[in-house]
Parts: C-alpha cells; structure tokens; sequence
C-alpha cells in the first residue's frame, strides 16, 4: 500500500518536472504546480511514504532540504514567486 503511494507520488512528481521543463507549457499551469500541486503532493504522499519506506535512509529534515532546493532552482529558472 505504501509502495503504491509512493510510486504514484513519484509518477506525479515526474510529469509536474516534465512540465516545468516544457517551454511550450504556459507560466500560469507551471506556476500552480510549483506553488501548489507539487508541494501538496510532496508533503502530504511522496515524503511520508519514503519515510515508512526508508525510515534509515531518510529524515524528513533532509527530504525538505532537497524539496526547496528542487523548488528554488524551478523558482529562479521560470522567474515564479509562490505567495
């Protein structure tokens, strides 16, 4: 059940970065993603099931230190300022 989450959120993940690397995409659907829809995502599916999953491999300090940066590179490349 937990693996499923995971990959799910993982599958999810993957298209939201395809997206956000997609030029013909528009700013406002990669706005909502990197502002919105990965965050949720992230947090609430992706971290905690890699966390019951991999307990000794991951912190959640750690997860969300590699979250920002993910985020703070999309951020500054598209020019996205989250609210």
């Amino acid at each position: 059940m937990v693996r499923n989450q995971l990959e799910a959120a993982d599958k999810k993940i993957s298209i939201y970065l395809d997206i956000l690397d997609d030029e013909k995409k528009a700013k406002e659907e990669k706005t909502r993603i990197l502002c919105k829809d990965y965050p949720e995502l992230y947090e609430t599916q992706y971290m905690p099931a890699l966390l019951k999953l991999s307990p000794n491999d991951y912190t959640q300090e750690y997860l969300k230190a590699d979250f920002k940066k993910v985020t703070d590179y999309y951020k500054k490349k598209l020019l996205i300022q989250c609210d």
